[in-house]
């Protein structure tokens, strides 16, 4: 599976969770696996088990950059392509922050609004350059 497919894949699984708080993110990726028939995949499970575990310091860094919005006025969707890419800014060293970037944006352009992608851009931008990302 090629990687913006796991991404795609586990962002699926991210916004699938938001609706369960994560309390069992093992359940929700079996059981996803089972319904959906896809392949275990390394790079999903990675997303989607890394968003779970670190969700609190993921969600601090969204609300931190995310100038006049809070967590609860972002939408599912967009929160969801938010904690997936935060993940990769913070947590996955092989993923340079401009692809983790605009695979948010690519996401965010095909399940979205037209603002939307502009709004991603942004945070995005903010964390990585709070995180030092930035050259």
């Amino acid at each position: 599976m090629k990687r913006r497919e796991s991404r795609q894949l586990a962002l699926e699984l991210i916004f699938e969770g938001s609706f369960h708080d994560f309390s069992d993110p093992a359940l929700i990726y079996d059981t996803a696996r089972e319904i959906r028939c896809f392949e275990d995949d390394e790079y999903v499970r990675k997303l989607f088990f890394g968003v779970c575990d670190n969700r609190e310091s993921i969600d601090a860094a969204i609300s931190d950059n995310s100038k006049g919005w809070k967590l609860e006025r972002i939408s599912r969707l967009i929160l969801s392509v938010l904690r997936l890419s935060v993940y990769e800014l913070k947590f996955c060293e092989d993923v340079p922050f401009n692809v983790a970037i605009n695979e948010a944006v690519e996401l965010t352009k095909e399940y979205d609004f037209e603002a939307s992608p502009a709004f991603v851009n942004g945070v995005l931008n903010a964390i990585a350059e709070a995180e030092g990302l930035k050259g």
